[in-house]
């Protein structure tokens, strides 16, 4: 059993195909780089809070999320904020 030679235009088109897909990420790679040159890095933004537990009346921190998200509408209030970003 023997294989047959892949036709030239198969392989033409197997090459085209991969180009075209390989060229889009090489301008998607140009484009992000020189973004990044340009310090353009997107919408991040960061913000901290800080307290201290036991000026909210807190011994400790609550050991499961579902009870740290019920308390943290009342602390961001104390502390100034508005809600979580």
């Amino acid at each position: 059993m023997s294989l047959t030679k892949p036709k030239r235009m198969t392989i033409m088109k197997l090459h085209g195909y991969l180009s075209v897909f390989f060229l889009m990420l090489m301008f998607i790679y140009a484009l992000t780089g020189t973004l990044y040159l340009f310090e353009i890095e997107g919408n991040k933004s960061s913000r901290s809070v800080s307290f201290q537990l036991d000026s909210l009346g807190l011994d400790s921190w609550p050991e499961s999320e579902k009870e740290a998200l019920k308390i943290m509408p009342s602390i961001l209030k104390k502390v100034g904020e508005d809600k979580l970003p």
